[in-house]
């Protein structure tokens, strides 16, 4: 493919995934008022969160394997048009317990745009191509997150919070008409698999009875439920523990999501040269240093008074995921070919899974101070570290770099 052409997929692809991101993110400066305006508890309003993680979870387990079957584009399509309906229904929900379940909805069909374009993207190019192209989509999907909190904090300034749902049924109604005209089928017919739950479950039992295939997807979906511990906790962290005001929430939120965009964007580069394994070890060493120096900053007695130190630290214990599940997914995606849709969703399944873990545990320990955030993103460290080094990395190591 043309280098044009390719900048274009990318862009596209990149436009498509950020719905899910986007639909998570541009809410959270409201998750206060919506508790206030619906008579909610906390644990209420963040098990929208939950439901949506474990919704994109579930998308994921979806699109793979109905993708390897019926191709990319028709099931693509599909999620498109669930995420804007559901999108709608969640700017009218009535109450607590009908925005929880259109959430879950509302990311199956936000997952299509995630899945898919990992996988249209393996379907055109080779592993170290892949890694760079995957980092590349992640930062056209990380600018809708990072400036998104500032939309939703303005919109619910000057129109309610159920603005900012009606503004996402405008963006998936865009996104559908632009992938209708303008996206091709990647996966030819020939290379379809037969859809059945034993083909699909042997698929997944493929992947997990590979020691790589654990050890990464382990390593993976924890390094990503350290991102979405933050994701989660941050509203009531900053807002509650820190006294920011809502409608400059999306401001810091979005200094840290800048984290993510700066190593998505050095991964798209040194993944080219470098050793992809030394890669992943320097990032989890980095973030256990950091998430180490957020539990004793919060353990300060003056804890409350340190805004700065706070940001500053979650800015490295946040970004390196960008050096991590890039290049894992890429690893994954080419290890499996024949499965390559599969593979995505294994991944993203447990990642999301994770999220949704990670969220729940942080709302439950929920105190009014940020140690409940820093000691189950410190947990989930630890665990991504553990399935890196003791499962992932002996098989990578006896079969060199993971891409060469």
């Amino acid at each position: 493919m043309a280098s044009r052409s390719n900048r274009t997929l990318v862009l596209l692809l990149g436009l498509l995934a950020a719905q899910g991101p986007l639909s998570f993110d541009m809410y959270l400066p409201g998750l206060l008022t919506i508790q206030a305006d619906m008579n909610a508890t906390a644990a209420q309003v963040q098990l929208t969160l939950s439901s949506f993680l474990i919704g994109l979870a579930t998308g994921n387990l979806i699109y793979g394997p109905l993708s390897d079957r019926y191709g990319r584009r028709p099931v693509l399509l599909s999620g498109l048009l669930l995420y804007t309906v559901t999108c709608l229904l969640c700017a009218v929900a009535s109450g607590i317990h009908g925005l929880i379940l259109f959430r879950f909805f509302n990311a199956v069909g936000g997952a299509a745009g995630m899945v898919l374009g990992r996988v249209i993207i393996r379907d055109y190019f080779p592993p170290r191509q892949t890694a760079r192209l995957i980092s590349l989509m992640a930062m056209i999907m990380l600018v809708g997150p990072m400036i998104s909190p500032m939309i939703g904090g303005q919109l619910l300034v000057f129109t309610g919070w159920r603005s900012i749902f009606g503004l996402l049924t405008g963006v998936g109604l865009f996104a559908l008409i632009l992938t209708i005209f303008t996206l091709k089928e990647s996966h030819p017919k020939e290379r379809r698999n037969p859809l059945n739950i034993l083909t699909t479950l042997k698929a997944y039992g493929t992947i997990l009875a590979d020691r790589r295939g654990l050890g990464y997807t382990l390593c993976g979906g924890m390094a990503s439920g350290v991102v979405f511990t933050y994701i989660t906790s941050s509203p009531f962290v900053f807002i509650e523990f820190y006294g920011v005001k809502p409608v400059h929430f999306g401001y810091l939120y979005g200094v840290i999501v800048a984290g993510l965009l700066v190593g998505n964007y050095v991964n798209s580069h040194l993944v080219m040269r470098a050793n992809v394994q030394r890669l992943i070890r320097y990032a989890h060493g980095l973030r256990l240093l950091a998430v180490a120096g957020l539990l004793l900053l919060v353990l300060h007695p003056g804890a409350g008074g340190m805004l700065a130190a706070m940001v500053v630290l979650l800015v490295p214990a946040i970004g390196v995921s960008s050096l991590i599940v890039p290049n894992i997914m890429a690893d994954m995606l080419h290890r499996f070919p024949d499965i390559s849709g599969t593979a995505s969703s294994v991944l993203g399944a447990f990642t999301f899974g994770t999220g949704a873990l990670a969220g729940a545990i942080a709302g439950i320990l929920h105190d009014g101070t940020a140690l409940p955030m820093v000691q189950t993103m410190l947990a989930f460290a630890l665990g991504s570290a553990a399935a890196y080094w003791f499962i992932a990395r002996p098989a990578c190591g006896t079969e060199g770099d993971t891409f060469g």
